[in-house]
């Protein structure tokens, strides 16, 4: 089947067919799209901070501070799914 089947066959998300051809992308589009601007902001961050500090920050803070903690990002879609152990929810904040 051919893509463009696919995506006459699937339902229209908006009224408009300008939006909603939007909506139908290439799943690379996002990646080539976001791909530039993280790197660029990698690259001020390390310049700022220097490359191991960076390295450091961006896997601090997808595996959490204490390494048993998951981000607020892995928490949510990947611990729902069972794809990640040992993690455990952040303390609460309230006073």
């Amino acid at each position: 089947m051919r893509r463009s089947d696919e995506l006459k066959a699937s339902p229209p998300m908006f009224d408009s067919p300008l939006l909603d051809r939007f909506t139908r992308v290439h799943p690379a589009v996002p990646v080539v799209m976001y791909l530039p601007v993280i790197l660029v902001l990698f690259a001020l961050g390390a310049d700022r901070s220097g490359f191991w500090n960076a390295v450091g920050h961006v896997l601090g803070g997808l595996i959490g501070a204490d390494g048993r903690e998951c981000s607020p990002a892995l928490s949510a879609d990947h611990r729902s799914a069972g794809a990640v152990r040992g993690c455990r929810e952040a303390p609460s904040r309230t006073r």
